[in-house]
């Protein structure tokens, strides 16, 4: 790996776990939901803000559980490859993440304040093929497709509001482990 080349990657074993991550999430935003709507034991009796807070506790996990993996990932491969981490342009896809994910967060907490629900889903995915789009620019071509895949799958979502757990559960989980599978199919073939 040359000194221009980031060692951050949503391939292989980084891009399956944070699929997992992703599915996990989904799954528990379904049970949350489901005890909350269907009166399971307290849940019922609690104000929607509870279920609101628990749901925002549970991505920011989800959030923070992704770039850990990928910075633990990180290291490990440029440890293993004896460069420096924090190179010039992995601070420069830094800037090219944070900036969007941040003025994601903040549209999708006005649009929750507003109580316009069902665009989260096919905004933060729009948002996300975005982002990835935008840091394929530095990396492999195959990100590339991930991201269209995302921005198709935001589309679609959008003309389909009522089935945002599936459309989440694509993008945020499906998709990650197929492009983590792809790719540690091929960089394993090249060896």
């Amino acid at each position: 790996m040359t000194p221009n080349q980031s060692h951050f990657s949503l391939g292989r074993l980084s891009g399956i776990l944070i699929g997992v991550y992703g599915l996990t999430t989904v799954y528990l935003v379904c049970l949350l939901t489901n005890s909350f709507y269907e009166g399971f034991a307290i849940f019922s009796q609690l104000p929607i803000s509870f279920l609101e807070i628990g749901i925002s506790i549970l991505v920011t996990v989800t959030i923070l559980l992704s770039f850990t993996t990928l910075w633990v990932r990180a290291r490990r491969a440029a440890k293993k490859d004896n460069v420096i981490l924090w190179n010039s342009l992995s601070k420069k896809l830094r800037f090219q993440t944070l900036i969007p994910i941040l003025i994601l967060a903040i549209i999708l907490v006005i649009i929750s304040n507003k109580g316009y629900y069902s665009f989260l889903t096919p905004l933060f995915l729009f948002f996300y093929g975005i982002v990835l789009l935008n840091l394929s620019r530095f990396a492999v071509v195959e990100l590339k497709y991930l991201a269209l895949a995302e921005i198709i799958l935001a589309i679609v979502a959008f003309f389909i509001l009522d089935k945002e757990i599936f459309f989440l559960a694509l993008g945020t989980g499906l998709f990650p482990i197929l492009y983590g599978v792809l790719t540690f199919v091929k960089t394993t073939g090249k060896r």
